[in-house]
């Protein structure tokens, strides 16, 4: 897990289910006002429509390591239903 936390630029997160959330903080050893987390607010923020918001925190993912010149994100993409999985996106110059 620190392997994770040395290679993100950014981490995008679902808040909708706030125990996965603060585990996965704690396991990777965040601090809670890190600026990679969320810098444009969780799936709440951007909208959570069913089985959508994942693509929404990938897109903003992005354009957040695009804006900052960073190369690797982490995404937490909620797929509906309860279901999950997450992505790494890298920029490519």
């Amino acid at each position: 897990m620190q392997i994770l936390h040395q290679l993100h630029d950014l981490y995008q997160e679902p808040r909708d289910r706030i125990s996965p959330w603060l585990r996965r903080r704690v396991q990777l050893g965040l601090d809670f006002n890190d600026p990679r987390l969320n810098p444009n607010g969780g799936a709440i923020a951007v909208g959570h429509p069913l089985g959508a918001s994942g693509a929404r925190l990938a897109l903003a993912a992005m354009r957040q390591l695009e804006r900052t010149g960073g190369r690797y994100a982490l995404v937490s993409l909620c797929i509906g239903l309860g279901q999950g999985i997450a992505c790494i996106i890298e920029r490519l110059d």
